[in-house]
């Protein structure tokens, strides 16, 4: 009788620690989720695990672009020169102003061209 009851004292104590370990990979996991949902929320104002093709707002040359309202559209702004790639890969044209930052990119979609304005001043 003592065996079986210090067997299944074990057993439990065993069952609550692989319970608690469970937790604590759950947690952990959890935690990296929410800080990389922060982290493209930050980047893009999307809350996801990864940032879209043309999220609301990118980052390019250590500037912020908003996105446009409106449609894309079929051709892109004439004069406008391939500048970058965005982190989540899509295609960046503008128009260079030399040292500064352009006022307005535009992002290539299958179905055009999207634009983002500057946010903030040259």
């Amino acid at each position: 009788m003592f065996d079986n009851c210090h067997g299944e004292q074990m057993r439990s104590q065993s069952l609550q620690r692989l319970k608690v370990a469970a937790l604590i990979v759950v947690g952990i996991g959890a935690l990296g989720l929410g800080v990389r949902v922060f982290q493209v929320h930050d980047q893009t104002w999307e809350w996801r695990l990864r940032a879209s093709a043309t999220p609301p707002k990118i980052r390019f040359d250590d500037r912020d672009y908003r996105r446009d309202e409106g449609p894309p559209s079929p051709a892109s702004a004439s004069g406008a020169t391939e500048l970058g790639v965005t982190s989540a890969g899509t295609h960046l044209y503008g128009v260079s102003n030399g040292s500064y930052a352009p006022v307005g990119v535009y992002a290539k979609t299958a179905r055009g061209f999207l634009s983002y304005s500057l946010l903030g001043g040259p």
